[in-house]
């Protein structure tokens, strides 16, 4: 049997939902999540692609960002069209969205 131990960021509460979905006993070690980080909240297509399916009862939290607006501040402004959509979210909603995918694979999540 394959044992892990992980932290609950996005990277190993995605780990830990792999390894778990797989048969691996994990556990994810960390008190600190989920937090609000004002580093980050978008989330690539590339990264979207590698994340779990979302339950009907349970959607991704955040908003899908189809179109950016650049605007100088002096009056010009141009509109990009994505050629995918990216994520906006919160990041304490989105490593919280993650890691109860983790447990629901069968990872244990310790404080």
């Amino acid at each position: 049997m394959r044992v892990a131990l992980v932290g609950a960021g996005p990277a190993g509460s995605l780990l830990a939902w792999r390894l778990a979905g797989d048969g691996a006993q994990v556990t994810v070690f960390d008190a600190s999540h989920p937090r609000e980080k004002p580093c980050g909240g978008g989330v690539t297509p590339k990264a979207l692609d590698r994340l779990p399916p979302a339950p009907d009862d349970d959607p991704l939290p955040g908003r899908m960002v189809h179109t950016c607006a650049f605007d100088s501040g002096e009056g010009e402004r141009v509109d990009v069209t994505l050629p995918r959509p990216m994520l906006v979210a919160s990041r304490r909603e989105l490593d919280a969205w993650l890691l109860r995918r983790a447990t629901q694979a069968g990872a244990l999540h310790v404080t």
